[in-house]
C-alpha cells in the first residue's frame, strides 16, 4: 500500500464562493480510497460535507455514497467540469478544487495546483494542466541546457 500523501493546495475561501480555489493531485483514480484523505484535510473544522460532485470519466467506477466521521456524504458523478471535484455542504460552503490526473509529471502537477490556489489566477481546469506541462518543459529544457557544455 501506498503511505505518501496527495498534494492539495487550497486558498481561504469566503463560505458559498463557487470559484475554483485550489487544487488536488490524487494518486491513482480509485475515488473511494482516495477522498477519504482529501476530506479529512478539508473538514478540519466542524462544517459537514454532504455532497462531492466529481468528473465521471477521470475515476473507476464507485459507489454514490460514503461515511465520512458518521455522516453520510454524496458521491455525484458529472460530466459537466472535467478535472474539477466540487465539495459542498450547508455550513461547510462550496469548495471547487481542480484535480490533476495521477499520471500526470511532478514538477507539472506542482504547477498547476499552486497555479490553481492563487486566488487572482482565473484560468480554467484545462487552461490550468497546460500551464503546469508547459512549466515542467520548461524546467526540463533548462537543466538539459545547464548539462550541456
Amino acid at each position: 500500500m501506498d503511505h505518501r500523501t496527495s498534494p492539495i493546495a487550497a486558498e481561504a475561501r469566503p463560505p458559498f464562493c463557487r470559484l475554483r480555489a485550489g487544487g488536488w493531485c490524487p494518486l491513482t483514480d480509485q475515488l473511494y480510497i482516495e477522498l477519504r484523505p482529501l476530506l479529512s484535510a478539508l473538514s478540519s473544522r466542524s462544517e459537514t460535507i454532504e455532497r462531492v460532485i466529481h468528473d465521471e470519466n477521470s475515476w473507476a467506477s464507485a459507489s454514490l455514497r460514503m461515511e465520512f466521521r458518521g455522516h453520510s456524504v454524496i458521491l455525484e458523478p458529472s460530466n459537466t467540469s472535467p478535472n474539477t471535484l466540487t465539495v459542498s455542504g450547508k455550513k461547510f460552503g462550496t469548495l471547487v478544487l481542480l484535480v490533476v490526473p495521477p499520471d500526470t509529471d511532478p514538477a507539472a502537477a506542482h504547477t498547476a495546483v499552486v497555479a490553481a490556489a492563487d486566488p487572482d489566477d482565473m484560468s480554467t481546469a484545462e487552461e490550468l494542466l497546460a500551464i503546469g506541462m508547459w512549466a515542467a518543459q520548461e524546467a526540463w529544457w533548462v537543466r538539459r541546457r545547464n548539462m550541456t557544455p
